[in-house]
């Protein structure tokens, strides 16, 4: 939460698990899983990182930004970290030694999101200058896994220059297609939710939505898209249905045109998530809820009210990690 807050629920059962000591206040998309064991997450205050274990309340260390963090992501092995700043530069290091391996400027305005591929050699960011990038870590690296050059001249293997404002949110799919393809989905204040080919470089396909969008994610099956809204609704979508549903929809979004809209949140979104099983989706908003939907009768299971006030991150880590009991 922006107030120092981490709390940790069990997305099964809605029940309470384990809050955390943070330094300051956290920034929105300001936390990130690092493997199955650990918690990142940004201090805007004090422009720091700090490290959490997950079977620990205390906190595990800090560490000093150069300067103010907006966006963090981590690999999914663990190996590597990425966090954007506000003057658009992005830094990468080595998440088991702290070793900064590249800094580059990835942006004009500030870095709004940022996301590693799933199989963790791509690096793809969103500003608020309108525009996704794409960066190959071997590009950012050298073979000994150093920075090349500093990074500060690299060059995106990517860009997507499709949006009138601020990118808000990114997704990245999990499954590979064709030739190894990867499915991007971005989206904006300007009420339209972009889907690219990493591959091919294409924009595959453009959902317009009746509000401002903040938030978006992808089902595990890549089939039903979620993304959630300035005010409050969390729009789904179906990918399978005819490329005009999305297109055409300019203003209500109802039934007829194959996106339902889930409604419960009084304020703005600030994540949606999908479980691994595809049997849930979690949503977060600024009304300081999170609330737990069964994916299949889009109804709500679970109420997470916030102790402290608004919810600007969310993140889903393994549950054996605090039970023992599985995964979740």
């Amino acid at each position: 939460a922006p107030d120092a807050a981490l709390v940790a629920y069990d997305v099964r059962t809605g029940a309470h698990v384990k809050s955390y000591t943070r330094s300051s206040r956290g920034a929105a998309g300001g936390v990130a899983a690092l493997g199955d064991t650990k918690l990142l997450t940004l201090s805007v205050d004090k422009r720091a990182l700090d490290a959490h274990d997950l079977t620990k309340e205390s906190l595990e260390n800090s560490s000093v930004l150069s300067e103010r963090p907006s966006a963090i992501a981590t690999s999914g092995d663990g190996a590597y970290a990425c966090a954007g700043s506000a003057s658009g530069a992005c830094a990468a290091w080595d998440a088991k030694t702290g070793r900064l391996l590249a800094r580059w400027k990835a942006h004009f305005k500030a870095v709004s999101c940022v996301k590693f591929s799933a199989c963790g050699g791509v690096i793809v960011t969103g500003g608020e200058d309108g525009a996704v990038h794409a960066w190959r870590l071997s590009t950012l690296f050298d073979e000994e896994g150093g920075a090349s050059g500093g990074g500060g001249g690299a060059s995106a293997w990517r860009s997507w220059t499709e949006h009138a404002l601020g990118v808000r949110g990114l997704a990245l799919g999990g499954l590979r297609g064709v030739g190894g393809d990867v499915t991007i989905v971005s989206c904006s204040g300007d009420r339209t939710c972009k889907i690219y080919s990493l591959a091919s470089g294409v924009v595959l396909r453009e959902c317009r939505l009746p509000t401002a969008l903040t938030c978006v994610a992808l089902d595990a099956c890549e089939a039903t898209l979620y993304a959630g809204s300035v005010d409050g609704r969390v729009f789904e979508i179906p990918l399978n249905a005819a490329p005009s549903i999305g297109a055409s929809l300019d203003g209500g979004a109802d039934a007829r045109d194959g996106i339902v809209a889930l409604e419960g949140h009084a304020k703005a979104l600030v994540s949606v998530e999908c479980t691994r099983d595809g049997a849930a989706v979690i949503t977060a908003s600024e009304d300081g809820t999170a609330r737990i939907w069964d994916a299949a009768s889009r109804q709500t299971l679970h109420i997470l009210r916030h102790p402290k006030a608004s919810i600007c991150a969310t993140v889903l880590v393994p549950r054996s990690r605090y039970s023992g009991q599985g995964r979740g």
